[in-house]
This record gives structure tokens, C-alpha cells and sequence, in this order.
């Protein structure tokens, strides 16, 4: 994984997992921690073209 920045451009609970998004090289990255925000988190391997597509595809 490249350079993430330090703050998501979304973040929230969406059932029942927490999922943050980040920007990366003009595509948005899925973040994944599961039930538990402590998890470890899990990148989602595909990346968006926009912040929307993110979203539909975590079910927010």
C-alpha cells in the first residue's frame, strides 16, 4: 500500500463494522476493522474512482 493520509475522507459504522476511507493517488482506498475498532485493520484490495463507488461498495 502506497501513502495514505493521516486522516480519513470517511469514516463510520455500517453494519456493524467500521470502515474508513482514505484518498490515495486520486482513488479511495477501503479501510476495514470489523466488529471492533481495536482490530486490526484490513485493506480492501480494489480502489474507486470515486468516493461514492467506496460507499455502495461497503453498503453505506
Amino acid at each position: 500500500m502506497g501513502w495514505l493520509r493521516d486522516i480519513p475522507v470517511w469514516d463510520g459504522w455500517v453494519n456493524g463494522r467500521y470502515y474508513e476511507i482514505y484518498e490515495e493517488d486520486g482513488k479511495f482506498v477501503v479501510c476495514e476493522y470489523g466488529k471492533d475498532k481495536d482490530e486490526l485493520p484490513r485493506f480492501h484490495p480494489r480502489k474507486y474512482g470515486r468516493l461514492s463507488e467506496a460507499l455502495s461498495a461497503i453498503g453505506a
